[in-house]
């Protein structure tokens, strides 16, 4: 009998493998004309190509790229800000935070997505507070949470976000900073490019949506 799991791996992994023969999901050639050689490799070409990559076993996908489960197509969607996100400084901190919202569509019931953020894609990636399981009520809008920290200087000037989609509950022991996002486990990431960061917003200033 083969699993959820299994079933949601093998779809992926050919519709990655058929994307990369055929140059679906992409807008033209970037440059990444053979395999992905490390993760931020896989992530550099998927948000450049606008694809699904896989690499080591994990498919990174930029957002909106649609995967097969169960013969059905789904997606994460992340909200494009039309301008740097708003980093409000933490009360007696050197650090800010700020969010970048996403929706998941299409995926079965029971499907857990967790975020992450880095400063590149180079990691080290640190797990957000954020939680959503497919089916809940709320799932459709939720956002990374991602907090900033001074760390001796000025928070970053950009970050890039993922999202970890789990086909199940994700593992219990999963560590809170992992120099590659395959080390939280997840069978999909979807992944951002670069989102630029305003250090400088007041609190209690929302997130620029589109």
């Amino acid at each position: 009998m083969i699993s959820l799991r299994s079933n949601v791996f093998i779809a992926a992994a050919c519709l990655a493998t058929i994307c990369g023969l055929a140059g679906c999901g992409g807008s033209g050639s970037s440059g990444f004309d053979s395999a992905p050689t490390s993760e931020p490799d896989a992530i550099r070409q998927a948000t450049q190509d606008g694809a699904c990559v896989e690499y080591n076993g994990t498919i990174y996908c930029a957002s909106g790229v649609p995967v097969v489960i169960e013969d059905d197509s789904a997606a994460v969607q992340f909200d494009e800000p039309s301008e740097p996100l708003p980093c409000p400084a933490l009360p007696g901190d050197g650090g800010c935070t700020t969010s970048v919202g996403f929706s998941p569509d299409g995926f079965p019931p029971g499907t857990t997505f967790l975020g992450a953020w880095a400063e590149s894609e180079n990691g080290p990636w640190t797990l957000s507070d954020t939680e959503a399981t497919s089916g809940d009520p709320g799932t459709d809008d939720r956002d990374v949470n991602v907090l900033l920290p001074d760390a001796g200087g000025a928070p970053p000037s950009a970050v890039v976000v993922a999202v970890l989609v789990y086909p199940g509950p994700f593992p219990t022991d999963l560590p809170a900073v992992s120099l590659r996002l395959r080390g939280f486990a997840p069978d999909f990431v979807y992944v951002t490019s670069d989102f630029a960061v305003d250090a400088g917003a007041e609190p209690g200033e929302p997130p620029i949506r589109p």
